[in-house]
């Protein structure tokens, strides 16, 4: 009996030891494949037991083209995000063109404005003098020459610089000399004057200014306040500028911009420099 139960436990030590061996044996080809790869895989899938642990071929290429896909498709993805930013960025500076170009185009419209409205204000006023030269022309030169001799030098000069050279000789001849003389100097150094009109109104405020503060002005402040109302808005602007500096300049100037109507002391604070609108403001409201 124990012979028998002897050789039953040989039986199964042996079928344990096949058993263990087969189980070992894939394990140890797969390290095998593993580590050495190449063509040594392909033939271990051949074998019954090794197949079934093995991956199959085809699925392990399938993988690698799924992994390859993927790998792609993110590079892809990070292209068309870096297009997008730099499209965003295009887009932007596109907007920001179109912008500028808009506001040169409405700058180009107004400068071609302004520069129209001057050559129309530099006909018109070439037309009224020419007006009065003709007017003054046919007259008798004395009668000429006495309302000339009532103007500034610069407002005669401009006046006479559209007369023929005789009518100009025929008046002159009637003024008084120191006065002719003046205005002859004058005449002749016209054209190099920037800007006649200026000069016109500058003499015109000094010769009101003399004669209010020497208290025998055949013109008052109110005649003062007509004459400004009467100038662009900028060139009365410039003028009260150029009086704030001076003490008596600057109370007569704020007199007259006291008197003057709200909507055009208005017009004229606006086209001074802020502080100096603020130092007359101040000077009015006192």
């Amino acid at each position: 009996m124990k012979d028998n139960e002897s050789s039953s436990f040989g039986k199964w030590k042996k079928l344990t030891v096949v058993f263990a061996v087969l189980l070992v044996l894939p394990l140890i080809t797969a390290a095998v494949v593993f580590f050495i790869g190449g063509d040594l895989l392909a033939k271990a899938q051949q074998i019954p037991v090794v197949s079934m642990i093995l991956p199959d071929a085809e699925e392990r290429k399938a993988k690698k083209r799924v992994e390859v896909l993927e790998r792609r498709l993110e590079e892809a993805e990070e292209i068309i995000e870096e297009q997008e930013t730099m499209l965003e960025m295009l887009e932007q500076q596109l907007l920001e063109k179109e912008e500028e170009i808009r506001d040169l185009w409405e700058q180009n419209e107004e400068l071609e404005a302004e520069s129209q409205e001057k050559r129309l204000s530099h006909e018109e006023r070439e037309q009224r003098l020419s007006d009065l030269a003709r007017i003054y022309a046919g007259m008798s030169a004395s009668r000429a020459a006495s309302i000339l001799e009532n103007l500034t030098l610069t407002e005669a000069a401009l006046i006479l610089q559209h007369m023929k050279e005789a009518e100009q000789a025929r008046i002159l001849a009637r003024m008084s000399p120191q006065f002719a003389a003046d205005l002859s100097v004058v005449l002749k150094d016209l054209d190099q004057v920037e800007n006649p009109d200026m000069a016109a109104l500058q003499e015109r405020i000094v010769l009101l200014m003399e004669s209010v503060e020497q208290a025998e002005s055949r013109i008052s402040i109110q005649r003062m306040v007509s004459t400004f109302e009467q100038m662009a808005p900028d060139q009365a602007a410039r003028i009260f500028t150029a009086m704030e500096g001076e003490a008596a300049e600057f109370r007569l100037a704020a007199t007259i911009m006291a008197n003057m109507g709200d909507a055009q002391r208005s017009l004229i604070l606006e086209n001074m420099e802020p502080d100096i609108a603020k130092t007359y403001i101040r000077a009015i409201a006192e």
